[in-house]
């Protein structure tokens, strides 16, 4: 028979293995259970990582399309207001818009007014590779740029959207590759002021190979690194009548 034991005037079973290691103590898991339970909470973590981080990619990328949207519909109510014509280039960001410019207050660029929300210029993905790095670290803040999208510089002669030959295919804004010192935020086919020669990636593809554009109907469009390569060579992407003036033609393949 099992022996009993009395706790506060009650008498309890004794188990045979309970013998010699007191009520109070039950057997539990050998050193060899724990360290095969902690190999594979282990390998569950570092499979479940990945998805993770996947996810919260994906979150970030929506609210990224969800800014350019936003920026799609404030282009429309100023073109509204403006007889049809989208903002300039060279003030759509902020009032001293250029790469000379001392300034990157994006509250006083023209489309502000129509967005209202300076969290909406700067893509969540963007905003944590400009927050890390080294450069981070040794670059005043004042010096990295607080938006992410860039316009396309060449509507500088014509931003009329009732003159667009072909709105949907012309680019209206782009998620760009940008300096993190940036002040313009505009975008081209050109290298660069001084290299006159194409551009062969413009658009940002942060988001796990995907980046996002704004054309000229303004409908918002995610594209892969490969489409928006091939955009990039097209002159009608970037030039929205047959005018010329940049003689793109000398680096744009494409019609």
């Amino acid at each position: 028979m099992n022996a009993t034991a009395s706790a506060g005037g009650k008498e309890h079973a004794v188990l045979p293995c309970m013998k010699g290691r007191g009520l109070d103590r039950l057997p539990g898991f050998t050193l060899t259970e724990l360290l095969v339970v902690i190999a594979v909470v282990g390998i569950l973590v570092t499979l479940s990582l990945p998805v993770l981080c996947r996810g919260r990619e994906a979150a970030r990328m929506a609210v990224c399309l969800s800014n350019l949207r936003q920026l799609s519909v404030a282009a429309g109510s100023y073109a509204a207001d403006y007889g049809g014509s989208f903002p300039h280039f060279w003030d759509w960001l902020h009032a001293t818009s250029g790469q000379s410019s001392t300034t990157q207050d994006i509250t006083t660029g023209a489309l502000y007014p129509y967005v209202k929300n300076r969290a909406t210029y700067l893509c969540p993905t963007d905003r944590l590779a400009l927050s890390s790095g080294p450069e981070a670290l040794f670059k005043p803040a004042t010096a990295t740029r607080d938006y992410s999208d860039a316009m396309n510089c060449a509507l500088c002669h014509q931003n009329d959207a009732s003159k667009f030959l072909a709105p949907s295919r012309t680019l209206l804004w782009m998620e760009a590759r940008l300096d993190r010192e940036d002040k313009g935020g505009v975008a081209g086919p050109v290298a660069g002021p001084s290299v006159w020669k194409f551009n062969p990636e413009p658009v940002s593809t942060r988001h796990s190979g995907r980046g996002h554009l704004l054309f000229g109907d303004l409908h918002v469009q995610r594209v892969t690194a490969t489409s928006a390569a091939r955009l990039a060579r097209s002159k009608r992407f970037w030039l929205p009548t047959d005018d010329d003036p940049f003689n793109l033609y000398l680096i744009l393949s494409d019609p």
